[in-house]
């Protein structure tokens, strides 16, 4: 793979340097040669691994928007126990709930692991 820079980014990818160099309307600070495959991902030329990064950060981000949401369902049955008028429903439902909390946390815990956060 033959990457093509402008501003120190990679800009452009090719097969080989002659590609790059007659690429039209195009020139770059820079050609190399690597034998890194770079993905486009997200608006950019990243490696195999930064795109793995990138994609676990976005599993995190998501499975924090679903914790926020089990979070918020919890509300009224909270209410009704701190108002002493719960029923058994509303002590079910939040066990329900705290058991889909507790297995959002733990991936999003295995997936910071894995990025060393």
């Amino acid at each position: 793979m033959v990457l093509g820079y402008q501003n120190n980014k990679i800009v452009l990818t090719a097969n080989t340097r002659e590609e790059l160099e007659n690429t039209p309307c195009m020139s770059f600070d820079r050609i190399e040669e690597t034998d890194i495959e770079y993905t486009f991902y997200g608006g950019e030329y990243l490696t195999p691994e930064e795109v793995e990064v990138k994609e676990k950060e976005a599993q995190i981000a998501s499975l924090k928007e679903q914790l926020v949401k089990v979070d918020e369902k919890s509300a009224r049955s909270i209410r009704a126990i701190v108002a002493g008028t719960a029923m058994d429903d509303d002590r079910t439902f939040l066990a329900n709930l705290e058991t889909q909390a507790e297995d959002l946390r733990r991936q999003i815990k295995e997936l910071q692991d894995t990025l060393g956060e």
